[in-house]
């Protein structure tokens, strides 16, 4: 937690993705249109879907990964203590 802003990261160690297939996947996080990936994005789909639902564009969510080191995913949403 950083000021009103929540960071959560999830990391693994598995075979990656290339960068072409890396690259897919932020396009499709863009487009408007919703089409049912058929290559495996779904979750990261539906969660991008979701966080747009609630948080509009006040919130980010980032991928990074690398051919046979693993991927990262960050997601930078806002953070309201109850």
């Amino acid at each position: 937690k950083e000021a009103d802003r929540l960071q959560i990261r999830v990391t693994d160690d598995g075979v990656g993705m290339a960068r072409e297939r890396l690259e897919a996947l932020k396009a499709m996080r863009y487009s408007e249109d919703f089409v049912f990936p058929t290559d495996g994005f779904l979750g990261l789909l539906t969660l991008h879907r979701r966080l747009r639902y609630f948080y509009g564009t006040d919130y980010n969510l980032t991928v990074t990964s690398e051919l046979g080191c693993g991927t990262s995913v960050c997601l930078d949403i806002p953070f309201n203590e109850p």
